[in-house]
């Protein structure tokens, strides 16, 4: 019975949380959402030219 408390309580805190996030963020979260991956795509992108290119590199 316990589980069953703590997951009701954790589903209201996500609830919760859900709901402030729509406030503050409106129907624009999808968007941020897609935006925000799409820079850390381009952030691992950029990591992965970085260590190829030092790799790459002897330093003497």
């Amino acid at each position: 019975m316990a589980k069953k408390s703590e997951e009701s309580n954790s589903n209201q805190v996500y609830s919760r949380i859900a709901a402030v996030r729509d406030l503050i963020f409106g129907e624009n979260i999808q968007q941020y959402n897609t935006e925000f991956s799409d820079l850390y795509k381009k952030i691992e992108n950029l990591q992965e030219e970085t260590r190829k290119s030092l790799s790459g590199s002897v330093i003497y």
